[in-house]
């Protein structure tokens, strides 16, 4: 009996470490630790440090290849603690039927990758379980992708993917979002057409919104 209660204690200790180690990721890279560990292993993927970007303490620029296109990628950390919790990637066009073309095929791509790895059907299935509680209030629905109009009159496509332990059907893993956003190049001096993805750990942005509350 008491060999029995010891296992069940271990394994719901290994479960618990388990969820808490977790974290999104970003090329491979888990979206966690110090700024400086992160862009390290950004390095090794063949990027560089973007030599024009305006120095922060918690934030980075590098520039190199992602998905087969030219980018530019943002890094962001909280200044608190120094932990990663964003990386957005940044795509740029003068053109906008090209930029609609990059968004609608990394869309696709990002959709055929997630959808196998959580399963559409899944969340109906927890949501149709949870339907009482979800009604009351006391749960979120599950959303996996939706889609919405952006302020540039652009389609924005939410990805939300949650951890992979059962007892924590509500606790996101963290989210993804592709949009085209569109801006003025002062150095062009013209409009450009940015494919813009931002990745996010939902622990570590938490914490960052957490830390940024402390000051107000």
């Amino acid at each position: 009996m008491k060999k029995g209660i010891l296992l069940l204690m271990v394994s719901l200790f290994t479960l618990t470490s388990f969820s808490q180690t977790e974290h999104m990721k970003f090329m491979g890279i888990p979206i966690d630790g110090s700024l400086k560990s992160f862009c390290s292993q950004l390095k090794k993927k063949g990027f560089d440090r973007d030599p024009y970007e305006t120095r922060h303490k918690d934030s980075r620029i590098y520039i190199g290849e992602f998905a087969g296109h030219n980018s530019k990628v943002f890094v962001y950390s909280d200044s608190k603690s120094d932990n990663v919790y964003s990386v957005i990637v940044n795509i740029p066009s003068f053109e906008e039927d090209i930029a609609l073309n990059i968004y609608k095929n990394l869309k696709e791509m990002l959709i055929e990758k997630y959808s196998e790895d959580i399963g559409v059907r899944e969340y109906e299935r927890l949501n149709e379980q949870f339907a009482d509680k979800i009604q009351e209030g006391k749960l979120k629905e599950l959303k996996w992708l939706y889609v919405k109009n952006g302020d540039d009159g652009y389609e924005v496509t939410y990805i939300v993917l949650p951890r992979p332990t059962p007892d924590k059907i509500t606790n996101e893993l963290g989210f993804i979002t592709i949009n085209i956003r569109k801006d003025y190049s002062l150095v062009y001096k013209r409009t450009e057409y940015n494919v813009v993805i931002s990745y996010s750990d939902i622990q570590n942005y938490n914490l960052y919104h957490d830390n940024m509350q402390e000051d107000l």
